[in-house]
């Protein structure tokens, strides 16, 4: 009976560490490019796992220029990107299945420079019927291990879906929309950035409220053919800081970004992404994003995002 139970238990560990393999194969994989779409190989281009074990995985990071921001900071697109990863990797070790993100809450506490080396660590929490939670902090090592940002996701098995006080000069929109316009077409900002926005369309602009247009490009697929969630992250920041910038007349960076994900879009699905300003608190500003399908209006995400403004203005970086 005790050799039975020795068995039992052998196998079981043997299958434990053949998932935990798998689980890095496929990360390794996502970051060299061999599967996924380009914006994500980019964002995680050297990658290194220092540690992992079932649930748990820890990697090193060098930040590149190419995901970097106006300010030669991370952007925060690309961070999400890479927390989603590492995250959905550490989800992959413990079961036989890659999950998708339906709820995903990222806090950001400070920033890094191009070539800082920063640690990222996931956590597995726990599940919830077909649920699993999980938590992601990314720190500075170059900086003695101050924190970046932490974020919590909840995620499910695949192809299952779950259920004015504001400031009084009105800025003109046209330099604001000039200066979209020349980031969407690559002519300004950064590699990721625009990679994530090719194609985007202005349909509407008013002060607080930015109607976009976009079909979904091949570079911004997952390894299911679907809108990947970092890219889906990307877009949603950078509308809603135009939105911001809208009303405010300068830009912001996110100190807080809560996405919920209902559904998902295909390559060359068209989708509309709505931001709106809902309100101010000091120096902080929410906006609101949400993302449709343009076909039959389908909610694919829903964003709330708290953003400080920065001294950074369109003519600040005209003069760049």
């Amino acid at each position: 009976m005790m050799a039975d139970t020795s068995k039992e238990e052998d196998q079981s560990m043997a299958m434990m560490h053949l998932q935990l393999q798998r689980s890095l194969k496929w990360l390794d994989d996502v970051t060299n490019g061999i599967i996924g779409y380009e914006l994500e190989s980019r964002s995680l281009a050297g990658l290194q796992v220092i540690e992992a074990r079932t649930g748990f995985l820890r990697c090193n990071f060098i930040v590149p220029i190419l995901a970097s921001d106006i300010n030669g900071n991370w952007h925060v697109g690309a961070i999400a990107t890479i927390i989603d990863n590492v995250g959905g990797a550490a989800i992959y070790s413990t079961g036989h299945y890659l999950k998708v993100t339906v709820n995903f809450n990222i806090t950001y506490y400070s920033t890094a420079k191009i070539q800082d080396e920063v640690e990222i660590e996931a956590k597995v929490k726990g599940n919830k019927g077909k649920l699993t939670s999980l938590a992601v902090e990314v720190r500075n090592k170059s900086n003695g291990g101050q924190l970046i940002a932490s974020a919590t996701q909840k995620r499910t098995n695949k192809n299952k879906k779950i259920p004015k006080d504001m400031a009084d000069d009105k800025p003109t929109l046209e330099p604001l929309l000039e200066w979209f316009e020349a980031l969407i077409e690559g002519t300004i900002g950064q590699e990721l950035e625009t990679r994530a926005l090719q194609g985007l369309i202005i349909t509407k602009a008013e002060k607080g409220f930015i109607r976009t247009e976009f079909t979904v490009p091949s570079l911004a697929a997952d390894v299911d053919g679907n809108w990947h969630g970092g890219a889906i992250a990307t877009l949603m920041d950078t509308v809603g800081a135009v939105a911001i910038y809208s009303v405010f007349n300068h830009f912001a960076k996110s100190v807080d970004f809560s996405i919920s994900y209902y559904s998902s879009a295909k390559i060359e699905e068209e989708v509309e992404i709505n931001a709106m300003v809902l309100g101010n608190k000091g120096k902080l500003k929410q906006v609101m994003i949400e993302v449709r399908r343009k076909g039959n209006g389908d909610l694919i995400a829903l964003a709330k995002q708290w953003m400080a403004l920065n001294d950074v203005t369109v003519t600040t970086i005209s003069k760049l």
